[in-house]
């Protein structure tokens, strides 16, 4: 087959470039990763003695801050009983309604690209938008993902995970408000690539749509 002509060389790169960063745009969206890929957790909150306020704890590496003090850590004796995703010692807010406006943020000491937790309500219905999680890289907004809550296996909760292209190195987490509190269990970090995506934004990174047109053009002479 013969090679592009030195000529083309120019607006074929110009044209890939115009296809691929919109959609690595796309892709940098967080997307959803298995819990399985973020095990086992790095903070269980056993780590710190019951009733330890959840505001300013630090506990390997991640930094949990409440933009309304409310949670503590607790023994499996406090909040929902245990579900698929909530064991053991927890972190769980009052029995009061949620506050409007509150907002849990977890920082990480090292930047990372995948993130998860378990989480119950203190309810038993399912509900579409149980959590929403909001990734940030220092002030730049990264997007949001919006995850549900089903019966787990009775009170409402699930697992929140979801992974980024670009490193992330804090969470905001907001709960659904017309429940009456909330837990949060078993939360993972990782600096590795989920294994969801990241295959073209690797390529584009190491060379380039200059790179990528290279590659092309080899595999057509």
């Amino acid at each position: 087959m013969k090679s592009v002509p030195p000529s083309l060389h120019f607006p074929i790169t110009t044209i890939l470039c115009a296809i691929l960063l919109p959609l690595c745009s796309a892709w940098a969206a967080p997307f959803v990763v298995n819990k399985a890929t973020l095990q086992p957790p790095r903070v269980a909150f056993s780590e710190v003695p019951n009733f330890t306020s959840l505001n300013g704890l630090a506990i390997n590496g991640l930094t949990f801050t409440e933009s309304i003090p409310m949670s503590f850590t607790a023994s499996s004796a406090f909040g929902p009983p245990n579900t698929n995703n909530i064991s053991g010692d927890r972190t769980v807010s009052g029995l009061g309604s949620i506050p409007t406006g509150y907002t849990l943020t977890v920082s990480l000491a090292t930047p990372s690209l995948s993130f998860g937790f378990g989480f119950a309500l203190q309810g038993t219905t399912s509900v579409a938008n149980a959590v929403t999680v909001t990734l940030f890289n220092g002030a730049t907004n990264l997007g949001s993902l919006v995850f549900a809550g089903a019966p787990d296996p009775t009170f409402t909760g699930g697992f929140a995970g979801f992974g980024n292209d670009t490193l992330f190195n804090s969470v905001q987490i907001t709960f659904n408000q017309s429940f009456t509190g909330f837990s949060v269990d078993n939360v993972a970090a990782r600096t590795t690539v989920p294994e969801n995506g990241g295959t073209l934004l690797m390529l584009l990174a190491s060379g380039g749509p200059l790179g990528l047109f290279a590659l092309l053009r080899r595999r057509s002479i």
